[in-house]
């Protein structure tokens, strides 16, 4: 049975371009306190790049942070200029392939703790974290309305 293509190969492109125009940076990718907890708690100014870059994609367009994939300029700028750091620290971070899958690890915890409502997830595997305890977790005051993501 022939198959067919329910979205165009240009719509696909369309759907998955990261903006260029600086409202539509400011629009998408202007980070909250939440999202400032988390990237401030890397070590490295190129991991704090790294990880803002992956969630910034995740965000808008909806999609992953490639290996090696470098974010046009004004969005790189515009992400590293609200983390206080040198946008071409990002060189630094596709360095070590490690960085990116941590990176991305972080950040699918996130997302189970926030479906689950804010469990805590505590992770006691050696070599991760630096062979630490590492927990990550997800808290929602509702008096203020106000979430957390703690590491």
């Amino acid at each position: 049975m022939a198959r067919r293509a329910l979205l165009s190969e240009i719509w696909w492109q369309q759907a998955t371009t990261v903006p260029q125009d600086e409202r539509e940076i400011a629009k998408h990718y202007t980070l909250d306190r939440t999202d400032l907890d988390l990237i401030m708690r890397q070590n490295k100014t190129s991991n704090r790049l790294g990880l803002t870059c992956a969630l910034a994609l995740l965000r808008y367009p909806g999609r992953p942070l490639a290996d090696g994939e470098i974010l046009p300029d004004g969005v790189l700028r515009f992400l590293a200029r609200q983390i206080g750091v040198d946008h071409r620290d990002i060189d630094r971070y596709f360095e070590r392939p490690q960085s990116r899958r941590r990176s991305v690890r972080v950040i699918v915890l996130i997302l189970i703790c926030y479906l689950t409502n804010g469990a805590s997830i505590i992770l006691k595997r050696p070599g991760f974290a630096g062979g630490s305890t590492f927990q990550i977790g997800w808290s929602h005051d509702e008096q203020d309305d106000d979430e957390q993501i703690f590491t």
